[in-house]
C-alpha cells in the first residue's frame, strides 16, 4: 500500500534497480538472436557433422542466463514502477492518497449503479484513493469482456460436424473514477459520448436508464442523455454540458458521465492500461510521460468537479410548451 510519507528515494531507488535489469534482460536477448542468428547461418554454409542438431541448445541456453540476469522478479518492479508516477503525479493533488496495484473498486457497485453492461468476465487494478477538498475518490483501471459463441462446422468425409467455439471479447477497457458529493443528486443522470461502446442501452441489457424524458440542447449530436425512474421531463444544464464536452476534449478515449444517488461516476474507454511499464525491453522507461498524463488527465477532471460544485440546478425541470 502507497502511503504519502513513504521514503521516494526507496521507491526510485527500487525502479532503477527494476530497469538496469531490464536492460540487463535485453543485453542477453540481444546476444542470444545475434549468436543464433550467425551460428544458424554457418551450419547452413558448412553443415558440421554430429553438431548440427545441437545449435537449437544456443537460444535455450541464452533464455536461462537471461533468466538468471532478470533477479527482481517483474511483479516487484511493476509495482515500484506504478508507485513511483502515482506518488509524483499525484502526491500534491489528493490527501489522504493510497494506491494498491492489486485492488480496485468492487464489480458490485458498479453493476448496483446500471451504467455499464458488466458482461461475463470482470477485472480491475491500480486502484487509486483519497481526498479531493470534500470528495472521497476512487479510481480503477478496468476490463470487462464478454463471452461468445460461435457455430462452426467441421468438414470431413463422412459427414460434417457442427461444433461451437467459446471466446472471449474486450467490450470495456479503461478508467473508472468515482467521486463522491455526500447529497444525492436531483435524478438519476447517464451521459453519454458517441462512440462509448457497452452502455447497458447498447448491449440491449434491462436497464433502468432511459432517454424518455431526458433531453438535450438541439444541435448536440456528441452525447446521449438517459435518465433512471422519470416521471417527468428533465434538461440538462447548457453550461454542464459544455463542460463535458470540454473534460471530453481533455482525456484520450471515450467519455461517460454518471450521476447516481450522491457520486459521479466517470468512466474512460480508452482500450488501455494506464499506469503499465513499458513491455518492450528495448524501450526507455518513460515515466515522465506517465507521469504528465496521469496528472494532465486528473487535473481536468479536477477542474470539472470544481466548475459543478458551484452550480445549483445540474439538472432542472423542463417546462411543458
Amino acid at each position: 500500500m502507497y502511503e504519502q510519507d513513504q521514503d521516494v528515494q526507496q521507491m526510485v531507488q527500487s525502479l532503477r534497480v527494476g530497469e538496469m535489469n531490464r536492460k540487463r534482460l535485453g543485453m542477453c536477448v540481444r546476444i542470444v538472436l545475434y549468436v543464433a542468428f550467425f551460428v544458424g547461418a554457418a551450419f547452413l554454409v558448412k553443415p558440421i557433422p554430429g553438431l548440427g542438431q545441437y545449435w537449437i541448445m544456443v537460444p535455450v541456453l541464452g533464455i536461462v542466463v537471461a533468466k538468471w540476469f532478470l533477479k527482481h522478479p517483474w511483479e516487484e518492479y511493476r509495482e515500484a514502477y506504478k508507485k513511483a508516477c502515482v506518488g509524483s503525479a499525484l502526491g500534491t493533488m489528493f490527501t489522504d492518497l493510497d494506491f494498491d496495484p492489486y485492488d480496485g473498486i468492487s464489480d458490485r457497485l458498479i453493476s448496483e449503479t446500471g451504467l455499464i453492461y458488466m458482461g461475463d468476465s470482470f477485472h480491475v487494478e491500480d486502484c487509486i484513493r483519497g481526498r479531493y477538498n470534500t470528495n472521497y475518490v476512487e479510481r480503477s483501471d478496468i476490463r470487462i469482456q464478454g463471452q461468445r459463441r460461435q457455430l462452426e462446422v467441421k468438414k470431413s468425409v463422412i459427414i460434417d460436424r457442427p461444433r461451437v467455439r467459446t471466446y472471449m471479447i474486450t467490450i470495456f477497457r479503461g478508467r473508472w473514477l468515482i467521486y463522491d458529493f455526500q447529497k444525492p443528486f436531483l435524478a438519476d443522470v447517464q451521459i453519454v459520448q458517441k462512440g462509448f461502446r457497452c452502455t447497458g442501452q447498447q448491449r440491449g441489457m434491462d436497464t433502468s436508464f432511459s432517454r424518455t424524458g431526458m433531453q438535450l440542447e438541439p444541435g448536440n449530436s456528441h452525447f446521449r442523455a438517459f435518465i433512471k425512474h422519470s416521471d417527468g421531463q428533465f434538461a440538462i444544464n447548457s453550461t454542464l454540458m459544455a463542460q463535458i464536452q470540454a473534460l471530453s476534449d481533455s482525456v484520450r478515449g471515450k467519455l461517460m458521465v454518471g450521476f447516481v444517488g450522491s457520486k459521479l461516476h466517470i468512466v474512460i474507454d480508452d482500450n488501455g492500461r494506464s499506469l503499465e511499464p513499458p513491455l518492450n525491453i528495448f524501450l526507455p522507461l518513460r515515466e515522465e510521460r506517465v507521469i504528465r498524463q496521469l496528472r494532465g488527465e486528473m487535473e481536468a477532471i479536477s477542474q470539472f468537479i470544481d466548475k459543478i460544485r458551484l452550480e445549483d440546478n445540474l439538472f432542472k425541470y423542463k417546462q411543458e410548451d
